[in-house]
């Protein structure tokens, strides 16, 4: 089952090393790093928030601010990710096909 707290503790892991990655990585010192960081710190809350408006009453936690907290954090996340990846693959020069992993069988 889901439960508040693991989220919470995987979330403040994550933060945690992207914390350092922010501060060392000269890179990452931007507007995008910021958003991503920034981003993934509000959801982290909402989610938290989320959670005890609900643990009262399930049900009546649910419509109303519970659907706009879980569609706002959804949103949020969809930038906050796409700002991940923009730091991974423009700033760092990573780039996937180096890993040389096939995805498909190759052709014969």
């Amino acid at each position: 089952m889901y439960h508040p707290h693991t989220a919470s503790a995987s979330g403040l892991a994550a933060a945690l090393i992207g914390a350092i990655d922010l501060m060392s990585i000269r890179a990452a010192q931007n507007l995008v790093g910021w958003l991503h960081a920034g981003g993934n710190s509000a959801a982290l809350v909402l989610v938290i928030f989320n959670w005890n408006m609900r643990a009262a009453d399930p049900a009546a936690g649910v419509l109303l601010w519970g659907l706009t907290l879980t569609l706002v954090m959804a949103v949020g996340l969809l930038v906050t990710g796409w700002a991940g990846g923009h730091l991974v693959y423009v700033y760092t020069g990573w780039e996937p096909a180096r890993l040389r992993i096939r995805l498909t069988p190759p052709e014969q």
